[in-house]
C-alpha cells in the first residue's frame, strides 16, 4: 500500500516523540531527566531544537526581509549543544526553504544576518546588550535563559510545573515585524 504525502525523516520524528514524552513527564528528577543525563544530555538539546524547528513553521517574516527560496539561517550565540542538534537537521525543509545553522562564540557585539538568534545561557550577563544590538531587525531572537521573553526577547522556553512552556513577547515580536501562527499562539504564555 503506498502512502501519500512528504516523509518524515527519522530523526525529526525521534526528536518530536522526545518532545512530546518530554512534555507529559516532570522534568524535576523524573525519567525524563534520567534520560537525558544518561544521554550526556542530548536528548534536553533535541527536544530544545525540534521546539526551535516548529516554532520556525509557525513564523513568518516580511516577504522583503526573506525573499522567496532564501534559506533560513539560525545563528547560535554563545556555548550551547543545541547547535548540534539543530545542524544534524540541516536537510530539514521549513516552508520549502533549507536551513543553515552558525554558531558565534566569543565577545560578538553585531550577528550575521540571520532569521533566528538562539541566545545560549552563556550569554546571561550579555543579554540587555545583545537585545539592544538587535533592536529594529527582522529577527526572531530564542533562549531557554529564565524571563527572556519579559527581558525583551520574543520567544522563551520556561519550565513550569516540570513541562516546558513557551512565552512570547507579542510587542518585541510585532517590533521586529514577526508574524506568529494562530496555532503557535494558542499554546504560549503571551507576555506585553
Amino acid at each position: 500500500m503506498k502512502r501519500s504525502g512528504a516523509k518524515i525523516p527519522r530523526i525529526i520524528l525521534a526528536v518530536f516523540l522526545a518532545a512530546v514524552f518530554a512534555a507529559f513527564v516532570p522534568l524535576s528528577g523524573g525519567p525524563a531527566l534520567c534520560l537525558a543525563q544518561s544521554a550526556g544530555g542530548s536528548l534536553e538539546h533535541d527536544v530544545k531544537a525540534a521546539y526551535v524547528l516548529n516554532i520556525l513553521k509557525f513564523v513568518d517574516w516580511e516577504t522583503e526581509k526573506l525573499p522567496a527560496g532564501a534559506p533560513i539561517k539560525i545563528v547560535i550565540a554563545g556555548s550551547d549543544p543545541i547547535s548540534d542538534s539543530l545542524e544534524k537537521h540541516a536537510d530539514v525543509k521549513i516552508g520549502g526553504r533549507s536551513l543553515s545553522v552558525v554558531k558565534v562564540a566569543g565577545d560578538i557585539v553585531t550577528f550575521p544576518d540571520c532569521q533566528l538568534l538562539y541566545i545560549a545561557r552563556s550569554e546571561k550577563t550579555r543579554l540587555a546588550d545583545l537585545l539592544k544590538n538587535l533592536k529594529g531587525s527582522h529577527v526572531l531572537t530564542v533562549s531557554d535563559i529564565p524571563d527572556f521573553s519579559r527581558q525583551g526577547g520574543v520567544v522563551g522556553f520556561a519550565i513550569e510545573n516540570g513541562r516546558v512552556k513557551i512565552e512570547i513577547n507579542v510587542n518585541e515580536s510585532k517590533r521586529a515585524g514577526l508574524k506568529f501562527g494562530a496555532k503557535l499562539l494558542e499554546v504560549a504564555r503571551l507576555i506585553k
